[in-house]
């Protein structure tokens, strides 16, 4: 059955008033309450954290830094459950949850204070192999926690929707069938990546930012191996493929769906490049692109013929060619 034409309209704006008049207006939302609890609690957390960049260091930063996260966790849930809420009036064909742009600074908000906790007791994600480890732990188990409540327990997509193998007595052996092609796909894809990455690295004179923490024994390569051929892809692809690309998917033609939640994964990871000039880090930036967006399309096509297991089979296989041929090339400098 169909709804009315207008059934899925936002609220109506006001005749007349300043710009962004109908965001701040409460008339006509569902739940007013959540609505205005997440614009006060996220707008709080992001001014204390404004605030925390001119204190001095010490306890009292450390507290406002840690308060500012916990409001800014609040708003941010607070309004991923305001748009659950509110989206149930849309056609049940179409996405009715959060929306990934909000869901990801959810998941960031978390992770941030998760780790300042952690801080708090004296263990401190990264810097080393085994605190990259455990930073993305917490990362994917925030994109894992934010997928799980937010997504799937207000019905707006199931785990099957989301590319999951569906049970059955042959769930294992189509689970294996989905993650072996999406190796196989991602072998040749990866190799020519590769290559336009070189060609562009040589053109634009820069190399790709390091973001893996130095490796010296056998035991911190195993680690790295860990943390960036199996925890990392297995959260992305949950979050970015199986809930972004899902969503966007309902509500999109496939190839512009695609195309946002390819853009939307290359520009989050370019956001984390740090470096020593602009001109550097905007060549970065440029070359991470070339690298991302064609390897994310991959990925999601991935997820939409074969399933999240093929995609996360494929990640892993570019991830883990990258990591040997770096592996190498730290040999080949140190020999």
């Amino acid at each position: 059955m169909s709804l009315p034409p207008d059934a899925d309209a936002p609220p109506p704006a006001p005749p007349s008033g300043p710009p962004g008049g109908r965001v701040f207006n409460l008339e006509g939302r569902p739940v007013p309450s959540v609505y205005l609890a997440a614009w006060l609690f996220a707008g709080g957390g992001l001014a204390v954290l404004f605030l925390t960049t001119q204190m001095a260091p010490g306890a009292a930063r450390s507290i406002a830094i840690l308060l500012a996260l916990v409001a800014l966790t609040l708003g941010l849930g607070a309004g991923a459950g305001y748009q659950a809420i509110a989206r149930l009036a849309r056609d049940p064909a179409r996405y009715r949850g959060p929306s990934p742009l909000l869901a990801f600074p959810l998941v960031v908000a978390l992770s941030a204070l998760v780790s300042v906790l952690l801080g708090i007791v004296g263990v401190e994600p990264g810097g080393t192999p085994a605190g990259q480890l455990l930073g993305l732990l917490i990362v994917g188990g925030g994109y894992l926690a934010v997928t799980a409540l937010f997504v799937v327990r207000t019905g707006a997509l199931t785990w099957q929707e989301m590319g999951f193998p569906a049970a059955g007595p042959a769930r294992a052996r189509r689970a294996l069938a989905s993650f072996g092609t999406g190796i196989l796909v991602a072998l040749p894809a990866s190799v020519g990546i590769l290559y336009l990455t070189a060609i562009v690295g040589s053109l634009l004179e820069v190399r790709a930012p390091q973001v893996l923490a130095p490796a010296t024994t056998e035991l911190d390569r195993l680690i790295l191996a860990l943390a960036v051929v199996v925890v990392a892809p297995i959260g992305e692809e949950i979050f970015f493929r199986g809930f972004a690309l899902s969503a966007w998917v309902r509500d999109l033609p496939e190839r512009s769906a695609i195309l946002r939640s390819a853009f939307f994964f290359a520009i989050v990871h370019v956001a984390n490049i740090g470096s020593v000039s602009f001109l550097v880090g905007a060549g970065q930036a440029l070359l991470q692109m070339v690298v991302l967006v064609p390897l994310s399309v991959v990925l999601g096509l991935l997820l939409l013929r074969r399933g999240l297991l093929a995609s996360i089979g494929g990640h892993m296989t570019y991830n883990a060619i990258v990591l040997v041929l770096g592996f190498a090339a730290g040999a080949a400098t140190t020999s």
